[in-house]
């Protein structure tokens, strides 16, 4: 992995993505949340086994609404940046491609090894599963590009990773407010 990936995000990215989250970016994130859907599981989880009363549920968790409105104010910081920080090969992340439009590349691709005729040197193409390939990617990976990375890789990896993990103290938008758990 040393040396296999370019560095994308500069110094003054970088720095420009670590500042502190703003007011005025929270509210954005959260009026750009659909205002008639449910951000995750919307239930009172008991306490004991046959509850009959409201204080025998633990309240609802708001774990996922933090998380949607953390991802949605990361995901706004980035988009002025997504042009320099993904290749134009990764065509299903790059706005107004479609992933349809990888269908008419390998077809492409293979008319031309189909009808290379000339030359020595050898090609060859490879189909790799184009399911939902973020959905599959582990930590351990994710720790490993990162470690080549700057430093606001790094410290948006630790954000992500919190999230993903549950680890919701109230520290994302600014000093913690309280410890969140039951």
């Amino acid at each position: 992995m040393n040396g296999a990936l370019a560095q994308v995000v500069d110094a003054h990215m970088g720095h420009d993505l670590l500042q502190p989250y703003t007011t005025s970016e929270v509210t954005k994130a959260l009026f750009q949340m659909a205002s008639l859907k449910s951000p995750g599981p919307d239930v009172l989880v008991p306490k004991c086994k046959h509850p009959e009363v409201l204080s025998q549920f633990m309240p609802i968790s708001l774990c996922n609404v933090v998380y949607k409105i953390a991802s949605k104010a990361i995901a706004n910081r980035l988009k002025p940046i997504l042009d320099k920080i993904i290749s134009p090969s990764q065509s299903s992340f790059v706005p107004g491609w479609l992933i349809s439009d990888n269908i008419l590349l390998a077809f492409e691709l293979n008319h031309f090894l189909n009808n290379k005729t000339q030359g020595r040197q050898g090609w060859m193409a490879l189909k790799l599963d184009v399911s939902k390939a973020y959905d599959k990617v582990e930590w351990s990976f994710l720790e490993q590009v990162s470690s080549q990375s700057s430093q606001a890789v790094k410290d948006m990896l630790e954000i992500y990773k919190s999230a993903s993990e549950g680890e919701q103290d109230g520290t994302l938008f600014g000093p913690p407010v309280a410890d969140s758990s039951l």
